[in-house]
């Protein structure tokens, strides 16, 4: 993995992660159901803790790697995330849906495993750890993702 996409896939994270917090906490606002209310506060958590360890990863590979940060910062300072609207919040304003909610929330967690994908397979023996903690996020998405089909499954029955 070239040192500059490492950092990008970091930054991309970081972003989604952030997003995905901030989305929860919305939705969790807004949920009348206490158990759809409750996943979306844990999942919200989940998401920050994420962000917490990306951002150390982060930190660590910059200070060890001082040299190539600033020539990363030199090379791309307007750089557009590609992460901006997986978590799509908008709606959330409008007449608020639990179930519309959730289906958000699967495509993004969907999208946010296919980054943690596509990061892992960039990674290099260089970067064990950043690999190892990838594989890590794959792993929690992929519980997201079946803790929400089944949490769009009971609201399914409900409507």
């Amino acid at each position: 993995m070239e040192h500059h996409n490492i950092l990008e896939i970091l930054r991309d994270a970081m972003d989604l992660e952030r997003e995905g917090a901030k989305f929860y906490n919305k939705a969790a606002k807004h949920s009348k159901s206490e158990l759809v209310k409750d996943i979306f506060k844990r999942f919200a958590q989940d998401e920050m803790n994420h962000f917490d360890k990306l951002e150390m990863l982060f930190d660590e590979y910059c200070e060890n790697n001082e040299w190539m940060v600033e020539a990363d910062v030199a090379k791309s300072p307007d750089k557009e995330l590609e992460t901006s609207n997986v978590f799509d919040d908008r709606k959330l304003d409008a007449e608020f849906n639990e179930l519309e909610a959730v289906e958000i929330a699967l495509k993004a967690e969907h999208e946010s495993m296919e980054l943690y994908r596509t990061a892992l397979n960039e990674c290099g023996q260089e970067f064990d750890a950043g690999c190892a903690l990838f594989k890590w996020l794959i792993d929690f998405e992929k519980q997201h993702i079946a803790e929400l089909k089944k949490l769009k499954s009971e609201l399914l029955k409900k409507h």
